[in-house]
């Protein structure tokens, strides 16, 4: 135990292999290193620590006694590194309830446990930025994370991931459980790569921006995915995907290349969808909802709904070159205008389905609309600028 301040030229080091380090003031390594390691205990720093060096804290649960304290290192200041930090556990939490700046790495790990930013106006600084549990345990940051120069990395084998300040990373921002929900509740920036949010069981929130300079990836295995802030991928693609559940989006979707949202279940856009190139949005089994507009630059707008489910469109469908909106067996409702500037517009509606096309439908080439058994009816304009139009219902 260190009750006071402790200050030295190089090093400081405070280990023990049975029982606790407790730093209860500052401690300053003016041109070295700090070290707080216990290997059958806890860790705690109560007061600021500051290194010109490297900042270690290390706390092992060797598994010796029932104690819930055992392997949790606990911060309650700030931690500031000349070179790197790392926070590490076997076993146990780590908390961090002050800002941490490193010139270099920041590093949290355990095997299992929770790590936690906890100081709402702190933040998290160094070239990189990465919380890591190999086993079971949640992530959760309160404080603002950045990565001067690499990425900001978020992992749990086992757990939730929630982010509650905002990320900025000067490459990639990463975000994956193999189990458990991810909570993105403030804006994620990735200044020169892509943003990566995986989950292979459980849901995805997004309530805030997610913007990459390459592509934006939000995908679960198992569960539904709800975004509300806006998603740019300004050079890339964007992806948004369940492989089992629902995809709505709240808010504009941007790629600078192809924008592919895609639902098990249903799909749901309620504001613009603009893709660079291709646009592709499509149900495994469920409906596909398209309240807001869908725009592909260069490429082809491709709506599909399978199983027995409907697509309805309320916005426009502009496409540069076809549009491509399908059913398996399900009705197809156009109630916006249908636009391939220099392609052709092809709405077709498979077994039972019926196409009803209360907007305009406009093709640089063809217009085909075609039902294999169902209704085929055009209260809208179709113009076929360059070709046929080609209307037929299923039977005739």
């Amino acid at each position: 135990t260190a009750a006071d301040t402790l200050t030295a030229a190089q090093n400081v080091t405070a280990k023990t292999d049975k029982g606790n380090v407790e730093l209860q003031k500052a401690v300053t390594a003016q041109a070295g290193s700090i070290e707080g390691i216990a290997l059958n205990g806890s860790v705690t720093a109560d007061g600021s620590l500051s290194s010109g060096l490297d900042t270690h804290l290390k706390a092992v649960d060797a598994g010796t006694t029932d104690d819930p304290l055992l392997g949790n290192v606990t911060v309650n200041s700030s931690i500031t590194s000349g070179r790197n930090t790392k926070l590490e556990s076997v076993q146990g939490n780590i908390s961090v309830a002050g800002s941490v700046a490193a010139q270099g790495t920041v590093e949290a790990g355990t095997t299992n446990g929770n790590i936690d930013f906890t100081a709402t106006d702190g933040t998290v600084s160094g070239t990189s930025v990465q919380a890591t549990v190999t086993g079971k345990g949640d992530i959760t940051s309160k404080e603002a994370l950045q990565a001067t120069s690499g990425d900001v990395s978020l992992t749990t084998n086992d757990g939730t991931i929630t982010t509650a300040n905002v990320i900025t990373a000067a490459q990639n921002v990463i975000a994956n459980t193999d189990k458990g929900d991810i909570k993105v509740q403030k804006a994620v920036t990735a200044e020169n790569g892509s943003i990566d949010i995986e989950t292979k069981a459980g849901a995805i929130t997004a309530t805030d921006t997610l913007k990459a300079a390459q592509n934006v990836t939000a995908q679960t295995d198992n569960g539904d995915v709800n975004i509300s802030g806006a998603v740019e991928g300004t050079n890339g693609n964007v992806n948004i995907s369940t492989k089992a559940g629902n995809v709505v989006a709240n808010s504009t979707v941007t790629a600078g290349d192809d924008a592919n949202l895609k639902a098990q279940n249903n799909l749901t856009v309620n504001k613009a969808v603009t893709a660079g190139q291709n646009a592709n949005l499509t149900t495994e089994q469920g409906n596909l909802e398209v309240n807001g507009s869908v725009t592909a630059q260069q490429g082809n707008a491709n709506l599909q709904a399978g199983g027995e489910g409907a697509i309805h469109t309320q916005g426009n469908v502009v496409a540069g070159n076809d549009v491509n909106a399908t059913t398996n067996n399900g009705n197809l409702t156009v109630d916006g205008s249908v636009t391939a500037q220099q392609g052709n517009a092809n709405l077709q509606a498979g077994g039972e389905g019926a196409i009803h096309t209360q907007g305009n439908v406009v093709a640089g080439n063809d217009v085909n609309a075609t039902t294999n058994n169902g209704n085929l009816t055009v209260n809208g304009s179709v113009t076929a600028q360059q070709g046929n139009a080609n209307l037929q219902a299923g039977g005739e």
